[in-house]
């Protein structure tokens, strides 16, 4: 069966998505533990106007690549304006920033091998020799068209109506 790019994206997503980091510490746990040190470090007054009026403090945006200048992977991290990066503990996180961006790295370069080689597979039966212990992951053929829709013949009657003329056999 031929490849067609859907079957092709389908089946680079479907091996992409059995990728998972090795590590605890994906961007999101990053964030989380950054908000939670942030909150640890409130004076305890701001830190009991923030729990019972948590829309009442003016909040801003500190961004994960602030930890570590080559991070280019930033998420934004709420905190209470009157803080800092100096409040709170961040060489541990900037390892996890570091390890975090070198996965993505890891993975957008494993994506663009995968997607080179896909690309060329002209089959499901060369794709499926070309990675053996991957094949279960391509997916089926779509199902054939026997014969064009009837909408079309509705749109040559349009067409016609329009001035186009019928021709009959192949233009040269």
């Amino acid at each position: 069966m031929r490849l067609n790019n859907s079957m092709r994206d389908a089946f680079i997503a479907k091996v992409m998505g059995m990728v998972k980091p090795k590590s605890k510490w994906t961007i999101e746990k990053i964030v989380e533990e950054a908000e939670r040190r942030f909150v640890e470090a409130l004076p305890a007054e701001v830190k009991a106007v923030r729990e019972k009026y948590p829309r009442m403090l003016m909040r801003t945006s500190i961004r994960t690549d602030d930890f570590i200048k080559t991070s280019y992977y930033g998420h934004s991290i709420g905190v209470v304006s009157c803080q800092s990066l100096e409040d709170i503990e961040t060489r541990d996180l900037a390892k996890h920033i570091e390890a975090w961006n070198k996965y993505q790295d890891d993975r957008m370069k494993i994506k663009e091998r995968l997607k080179e080689l896909v690309a060329a597979c002209d089959t499901t039966n060369a794709l499926a020799v070309a990675l053996p212990t991957l094949a279960h992951l391509i997916p089926p053929a779509p199902d054939k068209v026997k014969n064009l829709p009837v909408a079309a013949q509705g749109l040559i009657d349009d067409l016609k109506k329009m001035g186009v003329k019928e021709k009959v056999g192949v233009s040269k």
